[in-house]
Parts: C-alpha cells; structure tokens; sequence
C-alpha cells in the first residue's frame, strides 16, 4: 500500500503544511494585529481566493481562524497530493512512450 504514495504528492503537501504552520507560528510573535491578520491569512489566501470567486464568502464569516485552517487545508492538502500523482502520472509516460 506504501508503494503507491505519491512521493511528489507528499513533498507538496509538506512543504505546503511546514510553510503554514511557520507563517502562523511566526504570526503569533507579532504584537501589531495588522500583520498578524497578514501572515495568518497568506496560507489559506488562495483557498479564500476561489471562495470569493465563488460567492462562498459567507460561509466562514465570523468562525475562527482555528476553524478557517480546518476547513480549507485538508482540501488543499488533497489538491496538493493529486497534483503530485497527476505529474508523477504524466512523467511516467513521458518515460515510457519515449521507449
């Protein structure tokens, strides 16, 4: 079964969770509420983005950012994962078709 992980897919997922968890570690070093509220949003910016787009918006308006970050990266951290095994896919037969 372990066989059949994605490695790219599992890199992207981390390098997405560790560069979370350290924009938000990091946010909460800061006194000024502006900044805070800037490196709180940048992990989950893109997610909120696509929200808007599709007037969605309302469906997190006044939860928590604690709330905010578990409804919108495990998403993400899927997206991410089927990314990696889709380009894992696609060079496997750019590899093989050149045979």
């Amino acid at each position: 079964m372990l066989k059949n992980l994605s490695t790219t897919g599992i890199v992207l997922v981390t390098i997405y969770l560790a560069t979370s968890i350290g924009l938000v570690a990091y946010a909460q070093t800061l006194s000024d509420p502006k900044s805070k509220f800037l490196f709180l949003q940048l992990p989950i910016v893109l997610q909120h983005a696509l929200l808007m787009e599709l007037d969605l918006n309302n469906l997190l308006r006044g939860v928590s950012w604690p709330f905010t970050y578990l409804a919108l990266v495990p998403p993400m951290c899927v997206i991410l994962y089927l990314i990696g095994r889709f380009l894992e896919f696609i060079s496997s037969k750019l590899v093989h078709g050149r045979k």
